[in-house]
């Protein structure tokens, strides 16, 4: 992973700390129904986002590159094409806790989406029914 990419990478996980689990419609909606910041943060599960560069570089490298989930080799220049379901995507091991460094593990975006937010254990525990 290149740094233009690490930074594309941390770039989107801000987004997803900033737009919580209800997205940019549903913040916009609320902005324009006159909440204040910290009230939209709670509606739409905001989190915080501490991680760096650097904490996004070194994860990339603990992982060799690969899908914590699948081990699979991960083309982190498909970070560049839309909703591609094969880009990387960080994915936070414990939901309640925000994008903190040891709170983030690399896998590709289609595993982000299928865990939502099942706890981490039982996920581990339902994927080793499939063999990678």
């Amino acid at each position: 992973m290149n740094t233009k990419e690490a930074k594309k990478l941390l770039r989107k996980a801000k987004d997803n700390a900033r737009l919580g689990n209800g997205g940019g419609k549903l913040v916009t909606s609320l902005r324009k129904q006159g909440l204040s910041e910290d009230e939209i943060g709670i509606r739409v599960g905001r989190k915080t986002c501490t991680i760096t560069l650097e904490d996004v570089l070194n994860q990339w490298e603990l992982q060799d590159g690969r899908c914590d989930d699948s081990n699979v080799v991960i083309d982190a220049s498909l970070l560049f094409s839309k909703r591609n379901p094969w880009a990387p995507s960080i994915d936070r091991v414990d939901n309640k806790i925000g994008y903190e460094p040891g709170n983030i593990r690399i896998v590709l975006s289609l595993w982000n989406t299928a865990r939502g937010e099942t706890p981490i254990g039982v996920w581990k525990n339902k994927l080793k029914q499939f063999s990678f």
